[in-house]
């Protein structure tokens, strides 16, 4: 619909330079004008891409154009975009040196050969800027290319998948070096009650993210120098989500969403059976030493309560069968636990994470 109307839109333009009555043009102008005006409120409101927000970052960061997500993101998926250039100034080359032609001829007497070249020339023009601008829109990742190395968009609530992963487009993005609990996760109150904490830690990077244009990359090196856009790797994956670093900026700085999700409380540090992977330990121990967010009560590390059904059921011990319902004890029958003497083990409640590798 927003296509449509900007069509409608842009005839009735057209339309109006006619040598008609002056107020019917005035009329029929308007009419573009108000169709001009519905196609723009249509299209911001259903989760537009962000493009005005990506030139709003370049020009905030004029003193310094290299750290804007623009040149980020041009630097990020060269390798996948530059080779289209060659072929399109060919083109652009062809269609010059066939407008020079035509205004040399042009030099004869009479303007019939300046009225035709003219509107030649202005849509030779029209056409460079429309291909630049698409090759930007292409670059920054607005345009689908598989396998990037940068994702960048505007992101809503509903993109947020749970409190370590995030949408853009149809793209699943996991966040690198943290681990949220599961939907399904029970975390333990400060009160000792049980409750259903994954939603709590999504809704929080909703909070975090929404309505903000990210930047998303592979992570940096293992030293945790962030790398030049050009040296940048194609991120990993996992469940065929590309594993990335997510940045948003600020009005005071650029924010690491992982870091702010394991500052605030609502993720442990990513880790599996060979140990951590993450940089994220200092925000992490921070966090549990202040109670923040869900380490106000007490949350078993994600990894443990996908992968191991021992710990899991030692921890909703814990918390208290008789608290749970039928479904979730049943769930533990057969499962060795932990003697429920009211404290919480290092390896059930808030235990540390292992040293980072």
């Amino acid at each position: 619909m927003p296509f449509a109307l900007l069509a409608f839109a842009l005839l009735l333009f057209l339309f109006s330079t006619r040598q008609i009555k002056l107020h019917w043009r005035g009329l029929i102008w308007l009419g573009g004008a108000v169709a001009l005006g519905v196609a723009a409120w249509l299209a911001f409101g259903v989760g537009h891409t962000g493009l005005f927000a990506v030139l709003g970052d370049f020009f905030a960061h004029i003193g310094n154009p290299g750290d804007s997500v623009l040149a980020q993101s041009l630097g990020g998926n060269w390798a996948s975009v530059g080779p289209a250039i060659g072929p399109m100034f060919d083109a652009f080359l062809i269609l010059a040196v066939c407008v020079a032609l035509v205004a040399l001829v042009a030099f004869t007497p009479g303007e019939g050969v300046e009225r035709a070249e003219r509107p030649i020339n202005i849509a030779l023009i029209g056409a460079i800027a429309g291909g630049l601008i698409a090759l930007m829109i292409t670059s920054v990742g607005f345009g689908g290319v598989a396998k990037r190395k940068v994702y960048l968009n505007t992101v809503t609530a509903e993109d947020v998948i749970d409190g370590d992963t995030i949408r853009m487009g149809d793209i699943s993005l996991r966040l690198w070096g943290i681990d949220a609990p599961e939907r399904d996760q029970l975390c333990r109150s400060a009160t000792g009650e049980p409750f259903e904490c994954g939603g709590i830690a999504g809704a929080h990077l909703a909070e975090l993210v929404a309505g903000k244009l990210v930047w998303c990359g592979p992570p940096v090196d293992p030293e945790g120098r962030r790398l030049p856009p050009a040296q940048l790797p194609v991120p990993e994956e996992t469940y065929g989500r590309p594993i990335v670093m997510c940045r948003l900026g600020t009005d005071k700085a650029e924010v690491d969403i992982a870091q702010a999700m394991a500052r605030d409380g609502y993720a442990h540090l990513y880790e599996d059976a060979f140990g951590v992977k993450s940089i994220y330990k200092p925000d992490v121990d921070t966090a549990l030493r202040a109670r923040a967010g869900l380490h106000a009560g007490e949350f078993l590390p994600p990894w443990l309560w996908r992968n191991d059904p021992a710990a899991r059921c030692g921890f909703l011990d814990f918390i208290g069968f008789d608290k749970l319902t039928d479904r979730t004890r049943r769930s533990c029958l057969g499962f060795d636990t932990p003697a429920n003497d009211n404290t919480a083990s290092d390896d059930t409640a808030t235990p540390q994470a292992a040293p980072e590798q």
